[in-house]
């Protein structure tokens, strides 16, 4: 009863994620803290009721190891801080047994979720390049100039690795070359890809009081000697938008570029559900 309790949050939480994070590019915290916190109520009672410590270290260890995960990839700028207190939230509901004796159901999340977000990412990705064609063609173009010299080392690597293709006889040590001869081509166009989608896609300008705490902002922003904001930092702080609201309003700064990130929370929500009704099924192919 009590993990259909757990389980429900979880689904609860996510869907209205989704919702706020396609709407809004942010999710309000009142979700995050709100799973956090009930997780943690459940595990205690659970844990009064069974006289047993088992359910609330679950939570904790579940809660610790997402903390740890989720402040990496914000602190590499991979997630906002939204993204990172809900996988918190998640890592406290579902918790981590100590029994390894099969894979912990929250690590075959986290790994549907790494799968899930990678195939995600780049549909988004694709998306958004043809609904901005034009730009994306141009930017696309300027990248794919710039690594000319690259590309052509790229290429000649290939080629280098193709050599034992022809002179095998096993196919599967022919396939494994082709693969390898793949990777480093195909490796190259993806990064082109993204950072043209990136560079056309994902930059808007805003006034200040459109941003949220957490924006990422492109540029440095200075009023005199005065740094208000650094692009070095972790996203803009209530404090710098009240600042930058003031300025504005001054007439001492326009508008501000910050960048549009892509909303990943539908992608913990196929991942979760993935989790629920597979639970580890990529351990067919180890």
């Amino acid at each position: 009863m009590i993990q259909f309790i757990l389980i429900v949050a979880i689904i609860f939480g996510l869907i209205a994620g989704t919702f706020f994070d396609l709407k809004t590019r942010e999710i309000p915290d009142w979700i995050n803290y709100s799973l956090i916190f009930f997780g943690f109520g459940v595990r205690i009672f659970y844990s009064v009721y069974l006289y047993s410590f088992m359910p609330i270290i679950e939570g904790a260890l579940g809660f610790a190891v997402f903390f740890v995960i989720g402040m990496l990839m914000f602190y590499t700028g991979q997630w906002g801080g939204g993204d990172t207190k809900l996988l918190m939230g998640i890592g406290t509901l579902m918790g981590l047994g100590i029994n390894f004796s099969e894979v912990p159901l929250i690590a075959s999340f986290f790994i549907n979720l790494l799968l899930v977000g990678a195939c995600y990412g780049l549909l988004w990705s694709v998306v958004l390049a043809i609904k901005h064609k034009e730009e994306f063609n141009v930017s696309f173009k300027e990248n794919n100039q710039m690594i000319k010299i690259i590309r052509k080392f790229i290429l000649i690597t290939s080629a280098l690795i193709l050599i034992p293709v022809f002179i095998a006889e096993s196919m599967i040590i022919k396939t494994l070359f082709v693969a390898l001869a793949i990777i480093p081509i195909s490796t190259l166009y993806i990064w082109i890809f993204a950072k043209s989608v990136e560079q056309s896609c994902m930059f808007k300008k805003v006034k200040p009081r459109y941003l949220t705490e957490g924006d990422w902002i492109q540029d440095d922003i200075k009023i005199g000697r005065k740094k208000v904001y650094s692009k070095k930092d972790l996203g803009v702080s209530k404090k710098q938008i009240q600042e930058l609201k003031r300025y504005y309003s001054e007439g001492k700064i326009g508008k501000i570029t910050v960048k549009e990130g892509i909303p990943f929370v539908p992608s913990f929500f196929i991942a979760y559900l993935i989790t629920l009704f597979l639970g580890s099924w990529f351990m067919m192919f180890v």
